[in-house]
């Protein structure tokens, strides 16, 4: 009488999951950090923390929406948390805050750097808004 996990069948079985493991292993961090495709109606929201990590946020911005906008739909989903100050800049993003180090979060729509307040500057179906900690 043998028994079932000595059987060529389950071995070739379980070499395959393992094999098939591997993979999934070795392809998917080559994935990550990859470009988020635009749709219609959406903007990237990204944030720079100036210490080489980021986060990328895709929302709908179907309505007239501004960075400010932005900043809280990624706060809404969980994706951040942002503690804001009284000029609707953030006083705060995961807890960098303004000043730590010298640095402070600096707006950017489509890789231009704005100078007005995140509720003022409106955004666009296909932009690209870049918070960055420096």
């Amino acid at each position: 009488m043998s028994s079932y996990i000595f059987k060529k069948e389950t071995w070739l079985s379980f070499i395959g999951v393992v094999f098939a493991f591997l993979i999934l292993i070795l392809i998917l961090p080559f994935s990550v950090g990859t470009a988020i495709p635009k749709k219609d109606g959406s903007f990237i929201l990204m944030i720079d923390y100036g210490n080489g990590v980021e986060k990328k946020f895709q929302g709908s911005s179907k309505i007239k929406a501004t960075a400010w906008d932005a900043l809280q739909q990624a706060n809404a989903h969980s994706f951040l948390e942002v503690d804001a100050a009284l000029d609707f800049y953030p006083a705060s993003i995961d807890k960098n805050e303004n000043g730590k180090n010298g640095k402070q979060w600096i707006l950017y729509v489509n890789k231009k750097r704005v100078f007005a307040s995140p509720i003022e500057v409106k955004i666009n179906s296909g932009d690209e808004i870049l918070w960055k900690f420096e």
